[in-house]
Protein backbone atom coordinates (compact mmCIF):
# COMPACT_ATOMS: atom_id res chain seq x y z
CA UNK A 1 0.00 0.00 0.00
CA UNK A 2 1.29 3.42 -0.86
CA UNK A 3 2.12 5.34 2.30
CA UNK A 4 2.79 8.79 0.94
CA UNK A 5 1.48 9.68 -2.76
CA UNK A 6 3.19 12.28 -5.32
CA UNK A 7 1.84 13.16 -8.10
CA UNK A 8 4.21 12.75 -11.37
CA UNK A 9 2.05 15.12 -13.62
CA UNK A 10 -0.06 17.91 -14.14
CA UNK A 11 -2.67 16.52 -15.75
CA UNK A 12 -5.85 17.87 -14.92
CA UNK A 13 -4.61 20.71 -13.10
CA UNK A 14 -6.76 23.83 -14.23
CA UNK A 15 -6.43 26.89 -12.23
CA UNK A 16 -9.73 27.82 -10.70
CA UNK A 17 -10.26 31.20 -12.96
CA UNK A 18 -9.70 29.15 -15.94
CA UNK A 19 -12.47 26.54 -15.07
CA UNK A 20 -14.80 29.21 -13.84
CA UNK A 21 -14.34 31.34 -17.37
CA UNK A 22 -15.14 28.28 -18.98
CA UNK A 23 -18.34 26.96 -17.41
CA UNK A 24 -19.48 30.68 -17.57
CA UNK A 25 -18.88 30.58 -21.36
CA UNK A 26 -20.99 27.45 -21.71
CA UNK A 27 -23.63 28.44 -19.65
CA UNK A 28 -23.86 31.87 -21.64
CA UNK A 29 -24.35 29.95 -25.15
CA UNK A 30 -20.65 29.16 -26.23
CA UNK A 31 -20.50 25.35 -27.18
CA UNK A 32 -18.81 23.13 -24.90
CA UNK A 33 -16.34 22.23 -27.77
CA UNK A 34 -15.00 25.59 -28.82
CA UNK A 35 -15.00 25.91 -24.76
CA UNK A 36 -12.64 23.31 -23.94
CA UNK A 37 -10.46 24.56 -27.34
CA UNK A 38 -10.70 27.98 -25.98
CA UNK A 39 -9.73 27.44 -22.44
CA UNK A 40 -7.22 24.40 -22.78
CA UNK A 41 -9.47 22.41 -20.94
CA UNK A 42 -10.80 18.62 -21.65
CA UNK A 43 -13.89 18.82 -23.28
CA UNK A 44 -15.11 15.51 -21.10
CA UNK A 45 -13.75 17.54 -17.75
CA UNK A 46 -15.67 20.59 -18.42
CA UNK A 47 -18.99 18.82 -19.22
CA UNK A 48 -18.65 17.27 -15.68
CA UNK A 49 -18.53 20.60 -14.16
CA UNK A 50 -21.26 21.95 -16.56
CA UNK A 51 -22.98 19.13 -15.42
CA UNK A 52 -22.22 19.48 -11.68
CA UNK A 53 -23.22 23.44 -11.93
CA UNK A 54 -26.53 22.72 -13.12
CA UNK A 55 -26.91 19.85 -10.49
CA UNK A 56 -27.62 21.44 -6.86
CA UNK A 57 -24.20 20.62 -5.65
CA UNK A 58 -24.97 20.87 -1.56
CA UNK A 59 -21.84 21.12 0.55
CA UNK A 60 -19.68 21.26 -1.66
CA UNK A 61 -17.16 23.58 0.62
CA UNK A 62 -17.25 21.03 3.19
CA UNK A 63 -16.14 18.43 0.41
CA UNK A 64 -13.64 20.18 -0.92
CA UNK A 65 -10.20 19.96 1.13
CA UNK A 66 -7.57 21.85 -1.89
CA UNK A 67 -10.04 24.78 -1.18
CA UNK A 68 -10.88 24.94 -4.99
CA UNK A 69 -14.46 25.57 -4.90
CA UNK A 70 -15.67 27.83 -7.29
CA UNK A 71 -19.55 29.51 -7.40
CA UNK A 72 -21.37 30.28 -9.85
CA UNK A 73 -25.57 30.98 -9.80
CA UNK A 74 -25.34 30.34 -6.22
CA UNK A 75 -24.39 27.12 -6.91
CA UNK A 76 -20.96 25.63 -5.41
CA UNK A 77 -18.68 23.11 -7.77
CA UNK A 78 -15.42 21.30 -6.42
CA UNK A 79 -12.64 21.88 -8.76
CA UNK A 80 -9.97 19.35 -9.53
CA UNK A 81 -8.47 16.32 -6.85
CA UNK A 82 -9.31 16.68 -3.66
CA UNK A 83 -6.80 15.42 -0.95
CA UNK A 84 -7.80 11.93 0.99
CA UNK A 85 -10.36 11.64 3.06
CA UNK A 86 -9.32 12.38 7.22
CA UNK A 87 -10.75 11.38 10.37
CA UNK A 88 -9.84 13.82 12.51
CA UNK A 89 -9.57 17.80 12.09
CA UNK A 90 -6.59 19.67 12.86
CA UNK A 91 -8.58 21.05 16.22
CA UNK A 92 -9.56 16.93 17.10
CA UNK A 93 -5.79 15.75 16.40
CA UNK A 94 -4.46 19.45 18.17
CA UNK A 95 -6.44 17.42 20.95
CA UNK A 96 -5.31 13.71 20.74
CA UNK A 97 -1.35 15.22 20.51
CA UNK A 98 -2.43 17.21 24.14
CA UNK A 99 -3.90 13.62 25.94
CA UNK A 100 -0.68 11.96 24.90
CA UNK A 101 1.59 14.63 26.10
CA UNK A 102 -0.49 14.40 29.40
CA UNK A 103 -0.53 11.11 29.57
CA UNK A 104 2.66 10.27 29.63
CA UNK A 105 6.27 11.16 28.45
CA UNK A 106 6.86 9.03 25.96
CA UNK A 107 4.18 7.49 24.53
CA UNK A 108 4.54 3.75 22.69
CA UNK A 109 3.29 3.75 18.94
CA UNK A 110 0.11 1.35 20.68
CA UNK A 111 -0.72 3.92 23.04
CA UNK A 112 -0.74 6.79 20.19
CA UNK A 113 -2.99 3.93 18.37
CA UNK A 114 -5.36 3.01 20.95
CA UNK A 115 -5.99 6.59 22.23
CA UNK A 116 -7.12 7.49 18.79
CA UNK A 117 -9.41 4.72 18.25
CA UNK A 118 -11.00 6.01 21.83
CA UNK A 119 -11.48 9.18 20.72
CA UNK A 120 -12.94 8.18 17.39
CA UNK A 121 -15.35 6.37 19.06
CA UNK A 122 -16.10 9.39 21.92
CA UNK A 123 -16.28 11.54 18.69
CA UNK A 124 -18.93 8.94 16.58
CA UNK A 125 -16.41 8.87 13.97
CA UNK A 126 -16.86 6.36 10.76
CA UNK A 127 -14.06 4.36 11.21
CA UNK A 128 -12.68 1.12 9.36
CA UNK A 129 -13.56 -2.61 10.59
CA UNK A 130 -10.24 -3.24 11.22
CA UNK A 131 -10.06 -0.70 13.72
CA UNK A 132 -12.71 -1.67 15.86
CA UNK A 133 -11.68 -5.50 15.65
CA UNK A 134 -8.18 -4.32 16.92
CA UNK A 135 -9.38 -1.84 19.18
CA UNK A 136 -6.67 0.21 17.64
CA UNK A 137 -6.12 2.62 14.60
CA UNK A 138 -4.06 1.00 11.88
CA UNK A 139 -0.78 0.98 11.31
CA UNK A 140 -1.14 3.21 8.02
CA UNK A 141 -3.34 6.04 9.82
CA UNK A 142 -0.22 6.23 12.29
CA UNK A 143 2.34 6.90 10.14
CA UNK A 144 0.56 9.59 8.38
CA UNK A 145 -0.60 11.40 11.80
CA UNK A 146 3.30 11.14 12.31
CA UNK A 147 4.22 12.28 8.95
CA UNK A 148 1.61 15.52 9.69
CA UNK A 149 2.97 15.76 13.43
CA UNK A 150 6.46 15.91 14.03
CA UNK A 151 5.48 17.68 17.76
CA UNK A 152 4.90 13.86 19.28
CA UNK A 153 7.43 11.64 20.20
CA UNK A 154 6.70 7.96 19.79
CA UNK A 155 8.76 4.74 20.92
CA UNK A 156 8.33 2.06 19.09
CA UNK A 157 7.76 -1.23 20.84
CA UNK A 158 9.71 -3.20 18.29
CA UNK A 159 12.88 -1.13 18.92
CA UNK A 160 12.42 -1.19 22.78
CA UNK A 161 11.97 -5.30 22.89
CA UNK A 162 15.56 -5.22 20.36
CA UNK A 163 17.58 -3.13 22.62
CA UNK A 164 16.75 -5.09 25.77
CA UNK A 165 17.88 -7.54 24.00
CA UNK A 166 20.51 -6.48 22.55
CA UNK A 167 21.84 -4.93 26.08
CA UNK A 168 22.01 -8.16 28.07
Amino acid sequence: MVRRYTRKTSRGDYSTEQVEAAVKAVLGGLKLTEASKRFSINKMTLNRYVKKLLKDVQGAQEASSSGKVIRIRNKAVVIGYTKTKRLFSAEEENFLVGELKRGNARATSDDVRREAYRLAVKLQKEIPKTWTKSEMASYDWLTSFLARRNDIAVTYKRNREQHKVSSR
